[in-house]
């Protein structure tokens, strides 16, 4: 789609009412309609707008032409962009860049087949400078790197700078496959050309490759089932499933462009339904780490909405808190967790949660009603803090990764609810809850660690 422009530039306002507010490129056009400006825009018509209202608006006076490409998600036109940038060498766009580097997207080269370092896993950067084999030039490096951490939930890689004993935290989420970053691990040919395929998948995603990457998946998934590898299938399934989610929910990795995250579309109305709490607005989550018995720590981290009974909400992190298990005798996680809810209860002066979410299974859960729900009145004196507030639990499968939710329907029983049973919008934002409380509490063990 094309406009031409007004000779004047004040009275391009009737061009830009006419422009989608969808997502997608624009280039301002010359009087031979060569490029001279390429961008991408969340919302067509107010990025162009800005250009017209700001110091920018010699765009206007220069160009005799507007063009408009409609996208379907920022990653489309992130790619689009980089694209058209390279091929056109739009004179303009260093110019209104004020004097930033554009990003790039590298990809380090492997060395070898030796598990012994990790080196074999080749890692994906964004630099300013290119080095061994990139992609790019792109504009916005918070955009491309909010679309490298949504395309890396459906391929993993490695991210981890060295070798490491214990498994790293991206591995129990998902986004690394965990045998790439492990020192005493002996990765096998077969493991090593599965991470490589990856790498392989993502350079042709942020190549523009996408549908071409499609009919490959989809060819490998027939494949699979015709030589009855089901698993391999399922797996080829979830990347086609991620690459389709990565190119069509635009507001998703709209949101995250602006530094946003998917607790930020979470709508606390559903998890009320499903607990039967009235009205959410504090919740606190609950993990411990230790290894071995030593150095334990018990970890709470805080949700709340900003103005009560407003939709505005955030991970509150001024209300986070980490607890050093005292007691010698609290080796595992169920005493631990009791001495972290205990010593909790002893300070009225927090925010009474609404919701109490622990990590964890039935045992876990117990040990936490039996604290929170009896009426607990603090040794400083002070207010009733545990008065039953509501208590559920996040149960992990064997890959350590969030799958059910326990829910108590009275003092012995609970309702399992599978995450998969879910909005994607509140499976996301409790998968996201627990690995900020899980990361926290793993620092803090790892410092305790590391200082004694």
């Amino acid at each position: 789609m094309i406009f031409k422009l007004p000779s004047n530039p004040k009275a391009a306002f009737d061009v830009i009412a006419k422009i989608s507010e969808k997502t997608g490129v624009y280039l301002f056009l010359d009087k031979n309609k060569k490029p001279i400006y390429v961008g991408k825009a969340i919302n067509l018509k107010k990025r162009i707008k800005s250009h017209w209202q700001s110091s920018e608006e010699r765009l206007f006076e220069t160009a005799k032409f507007l063009k408009i490409k409609i996208l379907d998600s920022e990653v489309a036109a992130l790619i689009k962009e980089s694209e058209l940038i390279k091929k056109l060498h739009p004179k303009l766009n260093v110019v209104f860049r004020d004097d930033k580097q554009y990003f790039y997207l590298c990809f380090s080269r492997p060395e070898g087949t030796s598990w012994r370092t990790n080196k074999v896993f080749p890692k994906i950067s964004i630099l300013h400078r290119k080095k061994d084999f990139c992609l790019g030039p792109y504009t916005d490096g918070r955009s491309l790197k909010s679309s490298l951490s949504l395309v890396r939930k459906a391929f993993p890689f490695c991210s981890c700078k060295i070798p490491h004993l214990r498994r790293c935290l991206n591995s129990q989420i998902g986004l690394c496959f965990g045998f790439c970053c492990e020192k005493n691990h002996q990765a096998t040919k077969k493991e090593i050309e599965k991470y490589r395929e990856n790498i392989k998948k993502i350079k042709k995603i942020f190549s523009g490759k996408d549908k071409t990457l499609k009919k490959e998946i989809e060819k490998q998934i027939k494949q699979a089932v015709k030589t009855q590898d089901f698993e391999n299938a399922q797996v080829l399934k979830l990347q086609l499933q991620g690459l389709e989610k990565v190119f069509s929910h635009k507001q998703y990795i709209s949101e995250t462009a602006a530094n946003e995250t998917p607790e930020k579309k979470f709508n606390p109305k559903e998890l009320e339904k499903l607990t039967g709490v009235n009205s959410i607005n504090r919740i606190e989550f609950y993990d411990s780490s230790q290894l071995q018995g030593s150095h334990c720590v018990g970890a709470m981290t805080v949700w709340h909405r900003v103005k009560r009974g407003s939709e505005g909400k955030s991970f509150d992190k001024t209300a986070w808190r980490l607890f050093k298990i005292k007691n010698e005798k609290a080796v595992d996680d169920l005493a631990m967790l009791k001495e972290v809810f205990e010593r909790r209860l002893n300070h009225p002066e927090w925010q009474k949660p609404d919701l109490v979410i622990i990590d964890g299974g039935k045992n876990q859960l117990k040990t936490a009603l039996a604290v929170f729900n009896p009426v607990k009145i603090s040794a400083r004196g002070g207010s009733a803090i545990g008065r039953g507030e509501k208590v559920i639990a996040l149960m992990k499968n064997s890959k350590h990764q969030p799958e059910f939710l326990l829910i108590p329907d009275s003092q012995k029983t609970a309702k399992v609810v599978s995450l998969k049973s879910l909005s994607q919008p509140l499976k996301n934002f409790l998968e996201e809850f627990s690995a900020k409380t899980h990361g926290f509490a793993i620092r803090f063990h790892r410092k305790r660690r590391d200082k004694i």
